[in-house]
Parts: structure tokens; sequence; C-alpha cells
């Protein structure tokens, strides 16, 4: 069912038609999950889940991240994960001279099995926010478990991600930063 998603070319809805996308906005990623959920609730989250990880360069990374997230989604046809969840704050970030260093254990992880790129959050040492980073989700160090118990939404793969010694890279990281003031 994603590579059928991922076939209809409707990954790249609510990126702009200047970075490749097909230029929708909200109100058509919403039409779109409620008529996925007719059928597959499942599926109808994992859509969802996309764009809102999709959107997170867009609230707090810099431009230039934007556009390369938004550039290499449309001209890729990127799926988004998540390894987000910001009450599980087991995965902790270690800095390095090239950007951080992850190691630990996220849960409820939407999305994750078969996909691109994760959006990751992580603790950081002597810091009140969260370090966040869009890496690939296949990097060496990822172990993404199969262990989401299907009941009621078999295909939202939210399962547990575990991080050992896994590079994030600087450019990786979303510059603006996540401050809960802003929101």
């Amino acid at each position: 069912e994603r590579d059928l998603i991922r076939n209809s070319g409707l990954l790249k809805l609510l990126i702009p038609s200047e970075y490749g996308g097909l230029d929708g906005d909200w109100r058509d990623v919403f039409e779109v999950v409620r008529i996925f959920a007719r059928v597959d609730s499942s599926l109808a989250h994992v859509f969802g889940y996309h764009f809102i990880n999709l959107a997170t360069p867009h609230l707090c990374g810099s431009d230039a991240q934007k556009e390369h997230f938004y550039r290499e989604t449309a001209k890729r046809n990127l799926f988004w994960g998540n390894a987000f969840n910001p009450v599980d704050i087991k995965l902790v970030a270690t800095k390095t001279d090239i950007g951080y260093v992850l190691n630990g254990v996220k849960t409820f992880c939407s999305g994750s099995v078969d996909s691109d790129v994760l959006l990751v959050s992580a603790t950081v040492e002597d810091r009140d926010e969260p370090l966040l980073a869009v890496i690939p989700s296949n990097r060496i160090g990822i172990d993404i478990k199969e262990d989401w118990n299907n009941m009621g939404q078999r295909q939202t793969d939210s399962g547990t991600i575990v991080f050992e010694q896994v590079e994030v890279l600087a450019a990786e990281v979303l510059e603006r930063g996540f401050h809960a003031s802003e929101f």
C-alpha cells in the first residue's frame, strides 16, 4: 500500500511547486487523509505523519534546510517516518566534531518501517530543548524493530527504534531548533 502511495505522487502534495511539489495546502492533505481513512485508518495515519514530519524542517530548520528537504522529497519521492516521540527521552545525542552521535531507544515511531528518512528528537546534556535532526532511515546503527502491536492500526508501524552509535551530521540538525515557547 505504501508503494502505491509513493507511486501516486501524493508524498509531494504539500511541497511548493518551486521545489518540485504539487503546491497543495493542508486542506488538500486532510482531504486525502480522510479518503484513506475510509479504507484503512493506519495508512491515513502514516500519510498524515509523513506531512507533519516533512513540515518540521519548514518550522524548525533554516531556509536552506527547508528548501533542501522539500527538493529531495519531491525529487526522490521520500516517505518520512519518525523517531520523534517527545515524551520518550531515552535517546541521547552526544556532541562530536562532525555533529552528534545518537544512542538509545525511541518508542511510538510512526511510519518508521519502510521510511526513507526519519525525523528524530533526542535529549542533549545541558540543554533544555531536544536536538531535532533528519537522517536517512537506513543509516548504520539504526535498528527499526517491527514490534508494533498491530491491534487496530496494523500498518502505522509505530514501534521501537534502537540507535547505536548513529552519526548525525551538523547539516542534518535542524538549525533553528525547537523551542516550546514558539508553539
